[in-house]
């Protein structure tokens, strides 16, 4: 496979955390309600509106773990996972709070506290693997593994589908967050 430029700069630098939609929100969310002061209440009813498809719910240790997580590894994600995930498909909660939540991640990324990885289409359509991808799995999927493929990097993702298409190569750097955030796993 042809590496681009771009992904040749990016390999270069220390292995970070790349975050899928609901990790991005997730850690976003968590940030976010942190600057509020937001209590236990606010904070179960956030994270179940995100999380709705995860069996568990998520705990105060798990909003330590992704914290420390990211602080030691910095978060990074694609134009693709911002676009999408500031639609706020379903989250309900964070509907009511829309604009103001996506100036709050605006400023995450003016102060550099998350990279945006730009992938350009151009970059997929260039192998039969990652077209076939974008086929099956859409864009902003394909792109996060193009990124785990080219820059080496760990991809958080809650998408359990995408989770058994990833069982190759990529299988060691792409974790379901509530397997990764386990006591003592943050790495």
């Amino acid at each position: 496979m042809r590496v681009s430029r771009l992904a040749t700069n990016l390999r270069d630098q220390p292995d970070f955390l790349l975050l899928d939609t609901g990790p991005f929100l997730t850690w976003c969310a968590v940030l976010y309600l942190d600057r509020e002061k937001a209590g236990v209440s606010r904070r179960g009813e956030m994270f179940r509106s995100i999380r709705q498809n995860q069996k568990r719910e998520f705990s105060r240790r798990d909003e330590e773990s992704l914290k420390l997580a990211c602080e030691k590894r910095q978060p990074r994600t694609t134009p693709h996972v911002i676009a999408e995930a500031l639609k706020f498909r379903g989250q309900s909660a964070l509907k009511r709070i829309a604009s103001e939540f996506r100036s709050f991640v605006l400023e995450l990324v003016r102060e550099k506290k998350l990279v945006e990885m730009p992938v350009p289409t151009s970059h997929l359509a260039e192998t039969e693997v990652f077209t076939r991808l974008v086929a099956e799995y859409g864009i902003t999927d394909a792109a996060l593994i193009w990124c785990v493929e080219t820059c080496h990097c760990t991809l958080l993702i809650d998408d359990g589908r995408l989770f058994k298409g990833c069982m190759g190569d990529t299988s060691t750097r792409v974790h379901m967050p509530d397997v990764y955030l386990e006591v003592g796993s943050v790495r």
